[in-house]
């Protein structure tokens, strides 16, 4: 799911300039986005004065935060142009340390929904803009999804969000309706539109009842044609709510991985080559192939963010272009015969993983002396089966990056795991470094 365009976002300033009065700031301070910057002394009033307040805890120095923050910056405009209770605000939680305490907030950013005064956790990371505007919208009105009557209405939505699930209907007491209803409701964090007029069905070519994914992406817009049940129209979604072939980034991560397509295939290309678009339209092609069995993504190796996954996958920028597919239940790693560009069939790849016929690739460190020491033991890639898929015990393994702050967070508490049930022989706590396997 994208941002919204710089064009859309360009319009929400304008109306932002009309309406920001009525959002009463006289007793606060704001950033050029409308965003309450809040302290310990104007909190309290902050949280009498809003019915509904976003707030995000944060730490200067984090670049995690800063990306956060151009999302909640973005999503204030959106609520603003719509006239949205919704307050949106920030607390520098490393200045604002016994409100940071009070508060529970142990990471950076921390993100608290606040209702009538009480808090509840809110999921920030790898949420753009128009997701978080689309959840503030439902938590608060209590709308699953928006009625549009005109075509200008739901060209208005289509622009500002991405993407957006619109239900094509005959009437409210449509079969089809009542479960297109049921499922927006399932699925807080995309935004649900539906409409029963029947001139904007036929403005939209949808003679028959249909719902449609519409996409600021490659494909821009997706199908699902009667009958229109619960269980079609989730899987419809599930295949289709993300763009035909992913850029990898920090936005979309997150969205990658929750999927339950866990089979990726992964093309490494580099930007400045002259073929650049041709590695993407090769990748297209296979996308279209395997849609619904295969999550198609790319990463651009001349990101300066992504020689990590470089690193991971031990490869260096000259292997590229080339293209690995990974397997998140086995998890497996697989990479084709050759990494000659000209001589790789990706569709016989792709073919082959699913069919058994390409044996796994394995990345591993050899086995530690010491792996067996400590109450928590060390897995790597060659005694990862043994340990971890022994069925005579109960494995539980962390899955860390030994550069990660989040990841270190942990490093405590899995120790003290390991800790109480060193003495249980049907147990083991154990660790592996996922960026060496």
């Amino acid at each position: 799911m994208k941002s919204p365009t710089a064009f859309s976002l360009l319009a929400v300033v304008f109306v932002v300039v009309g309406v920001a009065l009525t959002f009463g700031n006289d007793d606060f301070t704001v950033d050029e986005e409308n965003v309450l910057i809040l302290t310990e002394d104007d909190f309290p009033q902050a949280l009498k004065k809003f019915k509904y307040l976003l707030v995000d805890f944060h730490a200067p120095w984090c670049a995690r935060c800063k990306t956060v923050a151009v999302s909640l910056g973005n999503a204030s405009l959106l609520l603003q142009s719509e006239n949205s209770e919704v307050r949106l605000a920030k607390v520098d939680a490393t200045e604002e340390l016994e409100l940071a305490e009070k508060y529970g907030v142990r990471s950076y950013p921390t993100v608290k929904f606040f209702e009538n005064g009480l808090a509840t956790d809110f999921k920030i990371i790898g949420r753009p803009a128009t997701e978080i505007a689309a959840w503030l919208r439902r938590r608060t009105t209590g709308q699953v999804a928006k009625t549009v009557d005109t075509k200008d209405d739901l060209d208005a939505l289509l622009k500002d969000f991405d993407p957006v699930v619109v239900g094509f209907f005959e009437s409210k007491i449509s079969g089809s309706a009542k479960e297109f209803l049921k499922v927006a409701d399932s699925i807080e964090e995309l935004t649900f539109a539906l409409t029963y007029n029947q001139q904007l069905r036929k403005t939209y070519n949808a003679d028959k009842e249909t719902v449609s994914i519409f996409k600021q992406s490659d494909e821009n817009r997706v199908d699902l044609l009667d009958p229109i049940d619960e269980d079609r129209l989730k899987e419809f979604i599930e295949v289709n709510r993300l763009p035909l072939i992913i850029e990898f980034g920090p936005e979309m991560a997150p969205k990658i991985f929750e999927r339950k397509i866990k089979k990726h295939l992964v093309l490494f290309t580099k930007s400045e080559m002259e073929a650049f678009e041709d590695h993407l339209d090769a990748l297209k092609e296979v996308a279209k192939e395997f849609k619904g069995k295969v999550i198609s993504i790319y990463i651009d190796v001349d990101v300066e963010a992504n020689k990590k996954v470089l690193d991971w996958f031990k490869m260096k920028r000259s292997d590229c272009p080339t293209v690995r597919l990974i397997d998140l239940e086995g998890p497996m790693n697989y990479k084709p015969d050759s990494d000659d560009w000209k001589k790789l069939n990706m569709k016989k790849f792709v073919q082959d993983v699913l069919d058994g016929k390409q044996k796994p690739y394995f990345i591993s460190e050899d086995i530690p002396e010491d792996w067996d020491d400590r109450p928590v033991k060390i897995l790597v890639g060659k005694n990862f089966d043994e340990i971890a898929r022994d069925q005579r015990r109960n494995t539980f393994v962390y899955f860390y990056a030994p550069w990660s702050d989040k990841c270190k967070e942990l490093f405590p508490v899995w120790d003290a795991l390991g800790e109480k049930f060193k003495k249980k022989s049907d147990v083991v706590i154990a660790k592996i470094d996922a960026t060496k396997k």
